[in-house]
Order: structure tokens, then C-alpha cells, then sequence
């Protein structure tokens, strides 16, 4: 379990205001604490759902993921160095862009098989086949090939303007 002060203290580590020997002093824990708030919650509008949520205090314990604990220390780092007159080092940013991809990776959902029953509209088959019972049905509303409800069933017309009926559920 980690707690919201341990990625607040890794954070000052890596941009090197604060030594992990040296004590936070309030004002920078509340700073912190709120720069972390912010970056879970950027994430979590991004898209990005770390399973962390903001926290109240800094002594909130909790699961972080090995992947979304480096993400939020890295950019927490990058995020309060400009506060302290700290540019962030080529490092820390190659880093973060690492920790980035590995918690896109890590919180990517599978893609799901798509069988007929679910493919994205348009996708289908539709103009592809013009035939139905073996009679080819092509053209446009009131001419030859188009469908038209009549009470019985669906009745289509082939090519010739010679009727198609297909039975309804009730006469089935």
C-alpha cells in the first residue's frame, strides 16, 4: 500500500527540490496533494482510469498500480518543478512519456470479436446482394425491385415487376 505523501515526497525527489532525508514543510504537502488531485483527475477525464481516485488527505492509503504509480509521480514532478524554478530533466520527461504508454498499454480494453449480431453500423452487407429466394430484386420506391408493406407480409418486387412475397410472423 502507498499513500498520497510517498508520491508527493517521490515527486520533490525527482525534480530534486527535496531530498528524501529533507521533511516537506506543509505549504509544499498541500501543494502537492493538490497537484495530485488534479493530475487523477486530467487522467481520469482523458480517459485514462488509473483506478485512483482524488484523495483528502495525504495519508490516504491505497492500491496504486505499479504503472499508474509511476505515471503520477512522474508528472506530478513535471508538474511542481516550474513552482520551484526547476526545469524538468530529459530524463524525468522521457520517463513520464514512458510511464504514459505503459498505463495507455496496460488500461487498453481488448477489442471484443465482432460477429454479425454486433458490427458497427454500415459495416454489413447491405447492397451487396440483390437477391432474396432466388429472384433478383433491384430499383426505387413505386418501381420494379422495391419493397413495399402490404398487409400479409413483406412483398418485394423482382426486376421484372413480378411480386415477392415473404410470409409474416402470423401466417407462419
Amino acid at each position: 500500500m502507498t499513500t498520497v505523501l510517498q508520491i508527493i515526497e517521490d515527486a520533490y525527489d525527482d525534480i530534486e527540490v527535496k531530498s528524501a532525508e529533507t521533511a516537506l514543510t506543509a505549504s509544499e504537502i498541500a501543494k502537492g496533494l493538490r497537484y495530485y488531485n488534479r493530475i487523477v483527475s486530467s487522467f481520469d477525464a482523458a480517459g485514462l482510469h488509473l483506478g485512483v481516485s482524488k484523495a483528502n488527505t495525504t495519508d490516504t492509503e491505497s492500491f496504486i498500480p505499479d504503472f499508474a504509480e509511476m505515471l503520477i509521480v512522474t508528472h506530478l514532478g513535471i508538474a511542481l518543478g516550474p513552482s520551484f524554478g526547476v526545469v524538468p530533466s530529459a530524463a524525468l520527461i522521457a520517463f513520464a512519456e514512458k510511464a504514459l504508454n505503459d498505463a495507455i498499454a496496460a488500461t487498453a480494453e481488448i477489442p471484443l470479436p465482432m460477429v454479425d449480431g454486433n458490427l458497427p453500423l454500415g459495416s454489413g452487407t447491405h447492397g451487396q446482394s440483390d437477391y432474396l429466394f432466388h429472384e433478383r430484386f433491384t430499383g426505387t420506391h413505386g418501381q420494379a425491385g422495391h419493397s413495399l408493406r402490404e398487409q400479409g407480409g413483406e412483398t418485394l418486387t423482382d426486376d421484372t415487376g413480378n411480386a415477392i412475397t415473404t410470409p409474416t410472423d402470423e401466417n407462419n
